[in-house]
């Protein structure tokens, strides 16, 4: 059963580099690179799992990791 991982990379080649390494392991990869990106992910599947680069830049990765956590469907 695949399971939904949401990675945010600001760093194309490094957001591709993961997609390819996790899509192996029968995961559905969404990428996002902006806040607006992660909200439209989030809006298509729910998410099992989140990587998150907590340098980004625009939305540092610790601000939207507290974003998630005050969303009912990631508490």
């Amino acid at each position: 059963m695949s399971k939904n991982l949401l990675i945010y990379e600001a760093e194309v080649a490094m957001a591709e580099a993961l997609e390819k390494i996790f899509s192996t392991y029968d995961f559905t990869v969404y990428t996002a690179s902006s806040e607006k990106k992660v909200q439209d992910a989030l809006g298509k599947a729910s998410m099992d799992f989140f990587i998150i680069r907590a340098e980004n830049p625009g939305m540092k990765g610790f601000m939207l990791c507290k974003k998630i956590r005050a969303m009912d469907d990631y508490k």
